[in-house]
Formats: structure tokens, C-alpha cells, sequence
């Protein structure tokens, strides 16, 4: 991973976290590292992705779009 990758790893992490506080106890985010909490992340965000292109798929096979 280059330079510029970890920096920028880093910011999503310190951002997740900021996005997190108040909802999970900040002991139990302190122990999740950087590269599994931004994993976590885009594995959501794909998932999210493929649930929205399944229901585009779905509304033009029904002639909504």
C-alpha cells in the first residue's frame, strides 16, 4: 500500500469513527483496526450498490423507469 493509500485509509477510518461515537462504545472501537473498519466499510457500500442495482433491475422489468 502506498503512501498516499494509507493516508488516505486513515482519514476514512478517523471519519468512520467520528460517524460511530455514540453508537458503539469508543473501548470497542479503539480495538477494530483501520484497514478492518474500512473493509467493513466497502464491503457495505458494495452491498448497498448491488441491492439498488437489483431494485433499478427489478423497476424497468416492471416498466417503472
Amino acid at each position: 500500500m502506498t503512501e498516499s493509500e494509507q493516508r488516505s485509509q486513515k482519514q476514512l477510518a478517523n471519519w468512520l469513527r467520528r460517524r460511530l461515537e455514540g453508537h458503539a462504545p469508543a473501548e470497542i472501537l479503539a480495538q477494530i483496526s483501520d484497514e478492518d473498519l474500512c473493509r467493513q466499510y466497502e464491503e457495505d457500500k458494495a452491498r448497498k450498490i448491488r441491492i439498488i442495482e437489483e431494485k433499478v433491475a427489478v423497476g424497468r422489468i416492471k416498466g417503472r423507469i
